[in-house]
């Protein structure tokens, strides 16, 4: 963009010029004329072309000065055009006659200044006087336009977006609610959105807003928007950048269908350290997350809707716990280690709109090919978990869904001492229902392994437990409570 264009600004004052109705003697034959002035600022000296092309008579009424300073005035007298018709509507060009730069192409009246002006000149008004101010700003390099000093367009909008992460726990070593919660980074993927059709348009990046809460369940981020004439969905992601920007530099995805694109957005959780890092509150790895608007329209005055959009996290947690409500159950069973066996290493951003409901995952959105990591031990009983009770806060996996292969499907295998046993045995836990079905691990989820009973030892070793196929009945009880 050249200094010139960079520093234009155009003012642009609109007369409607009426006439008396008991003498038209000297009032032309539409009984209106405008009068457009135009304050132009900013400009080298030189000779300048100020143009209105008049679509109802195929006219173009211009005029061109000759400056030898910065801010110079231009008027063109015209006869009405259509302000009710914004496909129709006139066009303004105001260009440098001597290098031929086109500083100022507006192309045909916005839709929104269009409205604006319809609001005040009555569509049956034939005569009357009406003072328009129009202002065309290029000063902070985003066209701002106003109209008596109310904003009409502009390129960009800074609108507030309110977000909703779903709440969890409190913690103090292992992660919690805080963490849980926390938004790194913010990226927005807009579609514009035409029927049933919603395809890419741009993206943009938000702030935490003043006075943000990092980790609170409420969270506010700004984010500057286009203004558009249309409806825009936002997408938003967060604590993915580098996967957002993977797929956006990957190719030119404007006008690609949403669930085509969405489908793109791949995390896969490093193999070292092996599994989801929830070491501590100072060391872990933030949650990404998925939430999306219903369609906005991004005006001059902001957002239409004020409404918070719901999170999902991409992740389901796992806890573990004896049921402390079994009297003598922790005297005679210590809890001492968790395997967690065929979680998968990779899974999608974003969910398949077929497999949610009312911001619930209702099936696993997996991305192709699955690999998954070899199994993996935890044996951090830190608060919110307690020892030999409760390990919670510590396991974290993606999405996956159970298989009737029992060497494949998701499973766990418990650690721990019983009665008088002087040394560890193991117990395969599957995920199923209370009717003994296995199910899926959706994201967003909650698991809570609730163990009721343990009536003996369990096997020798990890691989014993885990190649069992009788899975939780071999003396061990269990619930599975999903939240």
């Amino acid at each position: 963009m050249s200094w010139c264009r960079k520093y234009a600004v155009i003012l642009l004052g609109l007369a409607l010029t009426g006439c008396i109705k008991d003498d038209l003697s000297d009032c032309p034959t539409d009984h209106l004329v405008y009068v457009i002035e135009a304050l132009v600022k900013g400009l080298p000296a030189g000779d300048y072309t100020l143009a209105i092309h008049n679509p109802l008579d195929e006219q173009t009424y211009e005029t061109t000065e000759q400056t030898s300073g910065e801010e110079f005035t231009m008027e063109v007298t015209m006869p009405p055009f259509d302000l009710f018709d914004s496909t129709n509507s006139p066009t303004i060009k105001l260009q440098n006659e001597i290098t031929g730069e086109m500083l100022y192409p507006l192309g045909g009246m916005d839709d929104r200044l269009v409205d604006l002006i319809e609001r005040s000149v009555p569509r049956d008004e034939i005569e009357g006087t009406y003072h328009f101010t129009l202002e065309f700003d290029f000063s902070e390099g985003d066209l701002v336009v106003r109209i008596n000093g109310w904003d009409v367009i502009q390129d960009s909008y800074e609108v507030t977006l309110r977000m909703v992460v779903p709440r969890t726990h409190s913690a103090t070593r292992a992660i919690g609610q805080s963490e849980e919660c926390t938004i790194s980074t913010l990226d927005v993927l807009v579609f514009r959105v035409n029927g049933t059709n919603e395809t890419f348009v741009y993206s943009e990046q938000g702030t935490p807003a003043p006075g943000n809460v990092t980790g609170a369940v409420h969270q506010e981020f700004n984010v500057t928007m286009q203004v558009e004439n249309y409806q825009q969905r936002l997408v938003l992601i967060t604590n993915a950048r580098a996967q957002v920007g993977a797929l956006l530099s990957s190719a030119d995805w404007r006008g690609t269908d949403k669930e085509t694109m969405l489908a793109g957005l791949k995390y896969t959780i490093p193999m070292t350290p092996k599994g989801w890092n929830s070491t501590s509150p100072s060391n872990f790895d933030v949650m990404p997350m998925w939430g999306e608007s219903v369609p906005e329209m991004i005006t001059m005055s902001g957002i239409t809707t004020s409404a918070e959009i719901n999170l999902m996290r991409m992740v389901a947690r796992v806890d573990v716990r004896l049921d402390t409500s079994v009297a003598g159950l922790t005297d005679k069973f210590k809890l001492k280690s968790v395997g967690l066996y065929n979680s998968n290493t990779s899974g999608l951003i974003v969910p398949s709109s077929a497999n949610v409901t009312n911001n619930v995952a209702t099936a696993p959105s997996l991305p192709s090919p699955l690999s998954t990591f070899p199994p993996l031990t935890y044996t951090d009983f830190s608060s919110p978990g307690v020892t030999d009770v409760a390990m919670t806060g510590v396991i974290y996996m993606l999405e996956a869904k159970s298989n009737i292969n029992f060497a494949l499907t998701p499973c766990l295998v418990i650690g721990g001492i019983y009665g008088s046993d002087i040394t560890v045995t193991y117990y395969r836990i599957n995920f199923v229902d209370a009717n003994k079905n296995q199910v899926d691990i959706l994201r967003n989820n909650l698991y809570t392994i609730n163990i009721t009973n343990v009536a003996g030892s369990g096997h020798v070793s990890l691989e014993d437990a885990f190649n069992a196929q009788v899975g939780n009945t071999r003396n061990f009880s269990v619930s599975l409570q999903l939240h």
